[in-house]
């Protein structure tokens, strides 16, 4: 194999020669594979090509094909905490970089595999013993992390739900537990009764967007072949999260669980300025890059999916979820 810096030393030029191209994806390619084989390599020169597919993946104009083998390597490397002295602050190119991409998602799962597991549960902080839970954005059966809520016996569970046909088969699987409250309605900013794209799981009153190499898409008018299309829609109940915390004579929480499709935006600003955050002792939260209708009617083109203003966005813009909440992990 040719050492990393000599082969990744024409990557910027990539999309001038076809024959550099085609080299350089060999040699992408043989490092991926050597990565999965646990090979290790100087640290000079895995700092080098890391530092060069860095140029490449956060490049709107790069070849494709390369810029996505950039993008497995970095993100791989990244969950292996092998980038050292890389830009790591830097957490809305990080969101840009391991933004859901059906490339990204769908043809190398071995590499994602490393160190993201999709459908498995992920290891949650300690939760004090008999304590209050909240899962907002239960689904049909709850999260798959509820296992170990369950063995720290907590007080009560309260699940939200806002889509009926999901909250009934919730009843089914919790109605005869004691310490299980369910409410067949979502958690935001206020009060509301709004319409839901409908899309197993992935259901949400926002629009997901999705990016594919040079362009960002809203899912809901994305590729009819592998996007979710959205066509089916349904009417939720949506309650204010700091009103419902009064009503439900909440003092502590020993869990705020969020996995709602972006309402993560709106309900944890939301109990942040009632004062309420201090309150609960671990919020697990699955981010989720969405836009609200105001913002997508502002950046991006309904017609065709494209939001490529967001690319150009700078350091004074703001755009609150996909900019707002990477910034809040820092």
């Amino acid at each position: 194999m040719l050492p990393l810096a000599v082969a990744m030393g024409a990557m910027v030029q990539v999309g001038d020669v076809h024959s550099e191209s085609i080299s350089m994806l060999e040699e992408l390619d043989l490092h991926r594979a050597a990565l999965l084989q646990d090979s290790s390599y100087p640290a000079d020169e895995l700092h080098d090509v890391s530092l060069r597919c860095w140029t490449v993946a956060m490049d709107p104009h790069s070849d494709p094909e390369v810029q996505w083998r950039c993008r497995f390597i970095l993100v791989f490397l990244f969950g292996q905490g092998q980038l050292v002295q890389f830009p790591e602050q830097s957490c809305e190119q990080w969101a840009f970089l391991s933004m859901p991409d059906r490339v990204l998602r769908a043809m190398d799962q071995e590499m994602m595999g490393r160190f993201y597991r999709p459908g498995q549960e992920y290891q949650l902080p300690d939760i004090p013993p008999s304590s209050e839970v909240w899962i907002v954005g239960a689904f049909s059966s709850g999260p798959h992390e509820v296992g170990q809520i369950l063995r720290r016996k907590p007080s009560r569970i309260h699940f939200f739900e806002p889509i009926t046909e999901f909250f009934e088969q919730l009843k089914l699987q919790w109605h005869s537990r004691e310490y299980a409250q369910l409410h067949n309605y979502g958690l935001g900013r206020a009060r509301e009764h709004g319409e839901m794209f409908m899309a197993s799981e992935g259901s949400s009153l926002f629009q997901p967007m999705e990016f594919s190499a040079k362009r960002l898409f809203l899912d809901s008018v994305s590729d009819p072949e592998h996007g979710r299309l959205r066509e089916r829609r349904t009417h939720v109940r949506v309650e204010d999260a700091e009103v419902v915390w009064r009503i439900l004579s909440t003092e502590d929480l020993g869990l705020l669980h969020m996995n709602c499709e972006g309402c993560e935006y709106e309900v944890i600003p939301q109990l942040a300025a009632a004062g309420l955050l201090d309150r609960i002792q671990a919020i697990f939260v699955a981010p989720h890059l969405v836009l609200n209708d105001d913002e997508a009617a502002e950046l991006c083109d309904a017609s065709s999916g494209t939001c490529q203003k967001l690319l150009s966005l700078g350091p004074s813009d703001t755009v609150t979820p996909f900019r707002g909440f990477w910034k809040t992990l820092t």
